[in-house]
């Protein structure tokens, strides 16, 4: 009969063997690196040497004094600087460290996926954070015990500080693909080293603030649904930025967009439902419908939207027509599931569907709301986003129609190339109108058409209802609809492509790179095959 340690042994093997193999491999090395152990004594010393100056002063001071809140800081600051500085930034070098070593090869020719790459990579993170919270836990008791500090409050700042080291691994893990040259790794080092200490102070910050002043009452119901509202954010943007960092790890015939898309498309549809829900309890709790209270966060909401949603239609749009004959053999064999697929898949022509389709839904939600509320302040949201869309549409459909354009000139000009050219296009727009208007010796143009390129101004007219604003939003409409007709017979190829399996004509398999691995193995199975191959025989 086994003994009891033979049996832990075999079983704690066998949990192993089911692990992430990068979770194991990248758990191993940094727990055995110089950078581990010298991060782990300096908070292991920093926690003694705080301590060791709070005995000191309870030696010789008046053992009534909360001294919690004045140790605390000093305390979680160790935490933040280990959870929110050094760990984010070691996971945003190890998998720079694949590309610099020439390993991230041998991790391409595995069976395993682009997505558990990344998810090996965080949850190795992962560990380390959590063997840094259990570094620093005696410690903070330590400040409790010292009393001045709320413990629900002590609590819920350091989960907050968990999930937020949580998010910038992920966040740090994506920044780290768009790295593919040592330019861009360098660069990219330093913005996020810069954004991380930044985050750091802040956390620091805003824990010392929670913990000082105790203004978090968990006996209010809007506590909770603050923290819903959070969370639902927390968990769509994570679920976004592992589709990025996968999408960018995938090779370019693989499907790259509609992991994307669809998170992209659930956040925007949670926009709308908190926004939704927002309105009808502000309602029915008797706010009148033309409060500022009531029409200045509508106004915020869907400015975000608009930013946020723009960004998404610039990349979507401007992605190279045609599907690989990977992506057309995993399409359904449904009608109805390709024709509800179509938006999401892979392809400008679709990308600007998917755009056109998601405007049109917050457009007629806009007017329905303000025929369910009677008030003239609502007339001018509706105005504020119909604008907000025409821009949208504007933007992304031109941008969409000058990429292919562009392509067609030369195949070299990449989709990547269309978007730097697109943001600089749309901040010289943007810019041009002021500009001019500051040369004209203090006289400003009265006529808002002047500043149709500047969305901010454009949308203050037709927000205000100010002079012009019939014209202004007429002019809006013949831009987006300009823009439309630039795109229709694209999306209209895209649609077919997809819904009546339509095979790519000789222009968008000239246009679309990717064709050219469309038939290629994956770089595992064309290793195996040039390896099981035998050489031909010179013998007769």
């Amino acid at each position: 009969m086994a003994s009891q340690p033979d049996t832990i042994s075999r079983w704690a093997e066998q949990v192993s063997d089911r692990l992430n193999p990068i979770l194991v491999k990248e758990t191993r090395q940094a727990l055995k690196s110089k950078q581990f152990l010298a991060t782990f004594a300096i908070m292991l010393f920093g926690g003694w040497l705080i301590s060791a100056f709070v005995l000191m002063a309870l030696v010789g001071g008046n053992d009534d004094s909360p001294y919690g809140k004045n140790v605390f800081p000093f305390y979680f600051g160790l935490l933040a600087f280990t959870v929110m500085l050094v760990v984010p930034f070691g996971a945003f070098r190890s998998l720079l460290a694949e590309r610099d070593l020439n390993t991230y090869e041998l991790l391409n020719i595995t069976t395993l996926s682009p997505q558990q790459i990344v998810w090996g990579k965080w949850l190795s993170a992962q560990v380390q954070t959590f063997i840094y919270f259990s570094a620093i836990s005696p410690f903070v008791a330590f400040s409790y015990l010292l009393r001045g500090v709320d413990f629900p409050t002590l609590i819920f700042v350091l989960i907050l500080a968990m999930f937020a080291s949580m998010m910038l691994s992920l966040l740090s893990l994506t920044f780290s693909t768009f790295a593919r040259q040592r330019q861009a790794q360098v660069v990219l080092s330093l913005v996020l080293l810069g954004q991380l200490v930044w985050v750091m102070g802040a956390g620091i910050s805003l824990g010392t603030y929670f913990v000082a002043e105790e203004i978090i009452d968990f006996s209010e119901p809007e506590i909770y649904w603050s923290g819903l509202v959070i969370a639902s954010y927390y968990i769509g943007t994570f679920v976004l930025c592992l589709q990025i960092a996968r999408a960018q790890l995938t090779f370019e015939s693989d499907n790259r967009s509609t992991g994307i898309r669809l998170s992209s498309s659930a956040l925007y549809w949670l926009t709308l439902g908190w926004l939704g829900v927002g309105l009808y309890q502000a309602i029915f709790s008797g706010t009148p419908p033309g409060a500022t209270l009531m029409i200045e966060p509508v106004y915020v909401v869907l400015s975000f939207l608009g930013v946020f949603w723009g960004a998404v239609c610039l990349f979507a749009a401007t992605e190279t027509d045609g599907l690989s004959r990977r992506i057309r053999s995993q399409l359904p064999k449904s009608f109805l599931l390709r024709f509800l697929a179509v938006p999401f898949l892979p392809g400008g022509g679709r990308g600007m569907l998917m755009a056109v389709l998601h405007l049109a839904a917050l457009v007629g939600l806009a007017f329905a709301v303000g025929q369910l509320i009677h008030d003239p302040k609502w007339v001018h949201i509706s105005k504020f986003t119909v604008g907000l869309s025409c821009y949208i549409v504007f933007y992304a459909g031109m941008s969409a129609a000058l990429g292919r354009w562009l392509r067609k000139a030369t195949p070299l000009f990449r989709p990547a190339q269309t978007r730097a050219f697109a943001i600089v296009m749309f901040a010289l727009s943007w810019l041009a109108p002021n500009i001019a208007n500051i040369f004209r010796n203090s006289r400003s143009v009265a006529n808002p058409l002047f500043y149709l390129s500047d969305p901010i101004n454009t949308l203050e007219t037709l927000d205000n209802n100010l002079a012009w604003a019939d014209e202004v939003m007429t002019a809006l409409l013949v831009m987006g609809g300009v823009a439309l007709l630039l795109n229709v017979h694209t999306m209209w190829r895209g649609f077919t492509e997809v819904v009546f399996l339509r095979e790519p004509t000789a222009d968008e398999t000239a246009l679309f790179p990717q064709s050219q691995l469309a038939n290629a193995p994956t770089a595992t199975a064309g290793m195996l095959d040039t390896a099981a191959t035998p050489e031909p025989s010179t013998s007769s």
